[in-house]
């Protein structure tokens, strides 16, 4: 029951004209208003009324939030430490976690990104634990109370959501522990977000995601090219910022919206390069998808085509009188055909007037990327007879007074961005500095790491870099 047909047969079809997407709070305020509701009789009807109203609206707006799977891994991860034998320690993670998966873990259990590729079992979490136990633990307070109180906070940011968007529909939202190849997924009817991947120690780390990944149940999700997935990607991040009434700068400090709002001129003029792609079969050139990134002012930066897709709906919204339709036309706009995500480009009003002719008049067709040939080094440590010594240079779009701290975090650290030990020291010439006695490493072991700035942010690797491990995106660091 909407909330027009609650106050009718509350007072009677004629008493008062509410528009359907009124909302409880916006409608007690014109109700004390009215005529009707100046006797103490009628004032009690509307009390009534507002209870009613209020219970109907956050039922409808609900949510079911579910955080079994969380628990149920951790009671897998227990008993997997109480042995060594490796067949034990395999079906204690089956018996307590795979076995007991809600629909959301079984979702994640799917090969959804690589085609023929076998769904994962018992094996891979086994894999998964041993490679990255000391992570594991360090966050695992961060998936259980942290977690538990975001249940709070999202039934509120979804209940501003449906006032934003009446037409929100209720869903399922699921944590679960996975194997560290995603962040969030989506389909028509649930949520899933990957504790294992986004938990730190922020006490709203999922909220963001979650509301991302909503935002797509309600796209009509496609396999088609470049333009039409940056409008999906960067329209899910801009609404969920919306709904969260959070900046994304402040929710992923030091990520591509900062680094693209701070090189936005040069981020489009690379992009325009790649906007008429008719690539079907998910080539999105490094723009998209965690993948390597694109270099822009010497810097390498990932998912910047998520960046172009935020500013180019941010700009819809922006230009719009009527900001609640803008954003039930952005959410609903046919994106089916690369030409229908055109026109949605040119009435974002984003376009800059130099490009507008190219704009309106190119043809949509496979691009040839011109490739560069990049002489291959070294990248991200050198060593002498004791010490490995961790080297970082900042690009030239890269404001020193806006790093607090760069470090150094990998497999040998827990991947702890936040281990004094592997903290690095400023320079000269722009140029973070780490040295650690090479006694701390084993010679034939395999060791990955990743730069990281202010603790949130994980750097790209740039393509000159001859030690990148490609299987995982990490750095290689290997001991002479």
């Amino acid at each position: 029951m909407n909330i027009s047909n609650l106050y009718r047969r509350t007072f009677g079809q004629k008493c008062l004209e509410i528009p359907p997407a009124t909302s409880p709070i916006t409608l007690v305020a014109s109700l004390v208003r009215h005529p009707l509701t100046q006797n103490i009789t009628q004032m009690r009807k509307i009390i009534l009324f507002t209870f009613l109203a209020l219970a109907t609206f956050t039922t409808q707006a609900q949510t079911v939030i579910h955080t079994e799977d969380i628990t149920n891994f951790w009671q897998a991860f227990d008993s997997t430490q109480n042995t060594n034998n490796k067949e034990k320690q395999i079906y204690f993670i089956q018996k307590y976690y795979l076995d007991k998966a809600t629909v959301g873990l079984k979702y994640t259990t799917k090969p959804t990104y690589l085609e023929g590729q076998n769904a994962y079992n018992a094996q891979n979490w086994f894999t998964y634990i041993s490679e990255n136990k000391e992570k594991l633990i360090r966050i695992r307070p961060y998936t259980l109370d942290n977690l538990e109180n975001q249940k709070k906070i999202l039934q509120t940011k979804f209940g501003y959501f449906k006032e934003l968007y009446p037409d929100f529909n209720r869903l399922d939202v699921y944590f679960v522990i996975g194997i560290g190849d995603f962040g969030g997924q989506a389909n028509e009817k649930n949520v899933v977000i990957a504790a294992e991947v986004m938990a730190k120690d922020t006490p709203d780390w999922g909220i963001s995601m979650v509301l991302h990944e909503f935002v797509h149940t309600l796209q009509a999700l496609r396999n088609d090219a470049l333009l039409q997935h940056t409008i999906l990607e960067g329209m899910a991040d801009f609404v969920a910022e919306l709904a969260n009434q959070k900046s994304l700068t402040e929710t992923y400090p030091g990520g591509y919206i900062e680094f693209g709002n701070k090189n936005e001129k040069a981020v489009w003029n690379e992009y325009k390069k790649y906007i008429y792609s008719s690539e079907t079969n998910g080539k999105f050139f490094d723009w998209l998808y965690g993948s390597k990134g694109r270099e822009i002012n010497e810097t390498q930066v990932k998912d910047l085509g998520y960046f172009m897709g935020y500013t180019f709906c941010k700009a819809y919204y922006k230009n719009a009188t009527n900001k609640k339709l803008a954003l039930k036309e952005i959410i609903e706009w046919d994106l089916s055909t690369s030409e229908k995500a055109r026109e949605f480009l040119l009435k974002s009003g984003y376009v800059p007037k130099k490009d507008l002719k190219f704009i309106k008049k190119f043809k949509f067709s496979p691009v040839i990327e011109q490739k560069i040939i990049v002489k291959k080094e070294l990248y991200g440590y050198k060593q002498n007879e004791k010490e490995v010594v961790f080297t970082y240079k900042l690009g030239k779009s890269e404001n020193n007074e806006a790093i607090n701290k760069i470090s150094v975090a990998g497999n040998f650290n827990g991947w702890n961005p936040s281990d004094d030990n592997y903290q690095m020291t400023f320079q000269k010439n722009r140029t973070y500095e780490l040295r650690i006695q090479k006694s701390k490493f084993e010679k034939d072991k395999k060791y990955l790491f990743k730069f990281v700035t202010n603790g949130v942010n994980w750097l790209g690797i740039p393509e000159k870099a001859l030690n990148i491990d490609e299987e995982s995106g990490n750095l290689i660091l290997k001991i002479d």
